[in-house]
């Protein structure tokens, strides 16, 4: 069974499977060059099609991840176009209204025209569009013109074109590229929102057979972290990793202050998730910590975030007795929260796959529509590696090779252990070989290369290269068979990417 499957919202991206096996994986932006691009992610679809040597009329099936998907989300651009400013008008001219009771309709419309100047979402038609009425009813008529998408530009007839559901495909993804087979195994999947749902709990027996055993909307992690991103003067949903990074600068005592504000009103308590019933969303989040340290908010948010998730996993492990654990989701991109999950003293194995955000929602939909039988993920082959991006062809090894020039840089052609000598040197080196890695995590085939024991290259990275805040940290890279004797991790997990 070879199938397409597409994401659409937030960092949109496409995969290619045939029977259980992942041919091909990337997000659009990786081509078009805008940071979390949504949309009808064109160029990922052809890429994959190259990579498994066909066209639309030899796919048994195009699968759709995610039903409801805003269209008012995609005609504003929000993902690429938001600055942070852009994003605090539409608390106040979007969700506040709709909060104190106005038409719904009226809202989305007219907030719609206010942002006109963003341009119109390119291969949809939206000629029948004929203005917004409610989120769920303009995400039907959307997954309408979706479909027709997909058989314009692939030439598939609709009764080859099959939807799936967010949370689904994030387990299925967690569980299909793991190398835990054979084995009982809880799987947690955790994000803001998709379909309805924000967290997910499956248990998978010996065979391969999962069950849902656990769901909730009352998970709210994803959304705290988006207000808090934006009370920080940062961009949400794409700068959640700066909050994460400047936790530790927070300290422990101006930290536990905020985590305190938090736990008032979220959280995992006893069996449940729990959340106000009555919920302000940006402007609760600012009145609450009004006057506390930017710092110390990241690190209460960090430390309560970690507890939280820490609590909502330990109890299903106790309820199911099961010892190994596989997270998926947007929240599996903290990797501080993996961390801190992966210490828990019951815990066996921990396994996270590379890029768990919405980007892998398609890896997921492959293996669940490519194997003879979705609800059997044994049939499913797990990842070896995350190298399932384009390779670096010669046009464009020129490419890089002119830009590189143009910015200053010496091109040489190295040795291995040429390379070795200048990293060990204290210099810094670009790499382009290979496969593109999948998901947000640099994993030497698309690198900045650089000694990760030296205080002055994390202070060189971030000022004159990456161009980004003076706190963010920079992860160690390694081989997986030399971890364990560079690394405390009693369980000997797998996977945290």
């Amino acid at each position: 069974m070879l199938v397409l499957s597409l994401h659409e919202g937030h960092n949109a991206s496409a995969a290619i499977a045939q029977d259980g096996r992942i041919l091909a994986a990337v997000s659009e932006e990786r081509f078009c060059r805008a940071k979390n691009f949504m949309g009808f992610p064109h160029q990922s679809i052809m890429y994959c099609l190259e990579e498994a040597g066909c066209e639309g009329n030899d796919l048994d099936r195009v699968v759709l991840v995610t039903r409801l998907l805003d269209p008012l989300v995609l005609h504003i651009r929000r993902s690429t176009h938001f600055t942070a400013a852009d994003h605090i008008r539409q608390q106040y001219e979007y969700y506040a209204r709709l909060h104190r009771g106005g038409d719904e309709a009226k809202v989305r419309n007219q907030y719609a025209r206010s942002c006109n100047s963003f341009s119109s979402p390119s291969h949809y038609d939206f000629s029948s569009f004929d203005g917004f009425t409610t989120q769920k009813g303009d995400s039907e008529k959307y997954l309408e013109i979706r479909k027709k998408t997909v058989q314009d530009h692939l030439g598939v007839p609709e009764e080859k074109i099959i939807l799936a559901d967010h949370h689904h495909c994030h387990a299925a993804y967690a569980y299909g590229a793991s190398s835990i087979r054979e084995e009982k195994v809880l799987v947690f999947t955790a994000d803001c929102i998709g379909d309805g749902l924000s967290a997910t709990v499956w248990m998978v027996d010996e065979r391969g057979i999962p069950t849902k055993i656990a769901e909730t909307s009352e998970q709210m992690l994803g959304y705290v972290w988006r207000y808090v991103t934006l009370n920080l003067g940062l961009i949400p949903l794409q700068d959640e990793y700066k909050v994460m990074g400047l936790a530790p600068y927070g300290g422990s005592q101006g930290g536990e202050q905020v985590k305190k504000k938090f736990d008032e009103i979220f959280g995992f308590r006893e069996d449940r998730w729990i959340r106000p019933r009555t919920f302000g969303h940006y402007f609760e989040i600012a009145q609450r910590l009004e006057g506390f340290r930017f710092d110390h908010i990241a690190a209460g948010l960090q430390t309560h975030t970690e507890n939280s998730l820490a609590n909502w996993v330990s109890y299903w492990a106790r309820h199911t007795g099961i010892d190994k654990v596989i997270f998926s989701g947007g929240m599996a991109l903290n990797v501080k929260v993996n961390a801190h999950l992966g210490r828990q003293k019951w815990l066996t194995n921990l396994e996270v796959p590379p890029g768990g955000s919405d980007e892998s929602l398609p890896i997921g939909a492959g293996y669940l529509y490519s194997i003879p039988n979705s609800g059997n993920w044994a049939d499913c082959l797990p990842l070896t590696n995350a190298y399932l991006g384009p390779n670096c062809c010669q046009i464009q090894t020129e490419e890089i090779k002119q830009k590189a020039h143009k910015a200053g840089f010496l091109i040489r052609n190295f040795h291995p252990d040429q390379v070795a000598e200048l990293l060990a040197q204290g210099k810094i080196i670009g790499r382009c070989w290979g496969r593109m890695e999948f998901g947000p995590r640099a994993l030497g085939n698309r690198s900045i290369l650089a000694r990760a024991d030296q205080e002055y290259i994390r202070k060189k990275l971030n000022d004159k290269i990456k161009h980004r805040d003076w706190w963010m940290p920079f992860a160690p890279i390694m081989r997986a068979d030399q971890a364990p004797g560079l690394i405390q991790n009693r369980n000997h997990s797998m996977g945290l990417l």
